[in-house]
């Protein structure tokens, strides 16, 4: 949450929103292992029409479909048993409806702990969805920027100003209680997989 103010300052954030004239990267970890360890995917999303629920669906109808960009980057890969779990940061390139949950769903490689998009979802163990809003960057309207204190009212974590160079404002968020729990035990019950040898880049 941002919060500004003075209305011009809220009126330059919510520009700055629409055109996308900020940095906003998220970190989610995924069942499966990517071909790439990374890319950029393009498609087409509507409503699902057969879904009660405010579920998306990727779609060969350019007319009714609205398009995404998503790009992605492979940080860590573990493998448990026979399963595999992969970290990635991804940047938006136009915000859709649960963009990131349904292309990577459509890719087979669904958000951990994500019960809309994938079935098996609830015998993961993820304690909720293993996606996070991880940084936020943006040129302050007014800089010099002044102190400032942003709060994630969600989940209760204080942001962290990174640093405000040539009036650049740069906000990183902890992963949630249970997220990190979920990436713990990745880290100690599961096999590191090599990136080089493993995953095309």
């Amino acid at each position: 949450m941002i919060v500004c103010k003075t209305n011009e300052a809220h009126a330059e954030i919510k520009s700055k929103f629409q055109e996308r004239d900020l940095d906003k990267i998220y970190h989610t970890v995924v069942v499966g292992k990517p071909k790439k360890g990374k890319d950029v995917i393009v498609n087409y999303v509507m409503r699902h029409p057969k879904s009660h629920l405010p579920k998306m669906v990727v779609t060969n109808d350019t007319v009714k479909g609205k398009k995404c960009i998503t790009e992605y980057s492979v940080l860590k890969c573990w493998k448990i048993k026979s399963q595999f779990f992969t970290l990635l940061e991804i940047k938006l390139h136009t915000g859709r409806t649960h963009q990131i949950r349904v292309t990577m769903a459509a890719l087979g490689h669904p958000v951990a702990g994500d019960v809309l998009y994938h079935k098996n979802a609830s015998k993961q163990n993820t304690n909720g969805l293993c996606l996070l809003a991880r940084r936020l960057a943006f040129e302050h309207p007014f800089p010099p920027p002044p102190e400032s204190i942003i709060t994630d009212n969600r989940n209760k974590e204080q942001l962290e100003a990174k640093g405000t160079k040539d009036g650049l404002l740069s906000f990183e968020a902890n992963y949630p209680a249970g997220y990190q729990q979920f990436l713990d035990h990745l880290d100690k019950n599961g096999e590191f997989i090599r990136l080089e040898e493993e995953i095309e880049f």
